[in-house]
């Protein structure tokens, strides 16, 4: 982190944890791994399952870790956006093709970067204009320990930072069985 340019891999004074290592992921991170996939994940699977219903033999099939965090200070809201966008067959409402769990490990307020995201936008392919009606559309307030699951198709943004502290939100992400299927190249015969 430059603490004087402050440009962040995701806009100014923000950073995504996935960019940010070589692997493209933190579960190799042995802190990371154990708290946000083996703690809070186990917690999670019941309401993963729920969502992975229709893939009974399979359920949520975990991808990696990531999530970010905002330095302190940051007074521009990010732009909003879709973490993906999938081809038309993948595109539909259940299962969804990956959700990401996101914790908060800190109190979220109004004050220090919380999550502003778009109800019902993950079916828009990632298009949606910015009008005032999302401008306040921010997820708080969020208490230490609590997860925020979501469709990483769904339009998102993160919002500016007020406070002199860092927020952090580390997320892991699932897919589902079948757009991995989809997803997946396989090696050439030879």
């Amino acid at each position: 982190v430059d603490k004087e340019k402050r440009t962040g891999n995701r806009g100014p004074g923000r950073y995504s944890f996935g960019n940010a290592s070589s692997t493209g992921s933190t579960l190799h991170i042995p802190l990371f791994a154990d708290y946000l996939l083996n703690t809070a994940g186990c917690k999670l699977q019941p309401l993963l399952c729920l969502i992975f219903e229709e893939e009974r033999a399979h359920g949520p099939i975990c991808t990696g870790g990531g999530g970010d965090f905002v330095l302190g200070g940051v007074t521009e809201n990010q732009r909003l956006h879709a973490d993906l966008t999938v081809k038309k067959t993948c595109d539909v409402l259940l299962p969804p093709p990956m959700v990401s769990a996101n914790f908060a490990v800190q109190d979220i307020t109004s004050q220090n970067g919380p999550m502003r995201i778009v109800p019902g936008s993950q079916l828009t392919r990632g298009e949606l204009s910015e009008n005032d009606k999302w401008w306040k559309s921010w997820l708080y307030p969020i208490p230490a320990g609590a997860a925020i699951v979501r469709d990483v198709r769904t339009i998102h943004s993160g919002t500016r930072n007020l406070t002199q502290h860092t927020r952090y939100l580390p997320s892991i992400e699932f897919v589902s069985a079948k757009f991995l299927s989809l997803i997946h190249i396989s090696e050439p015969t030879r």
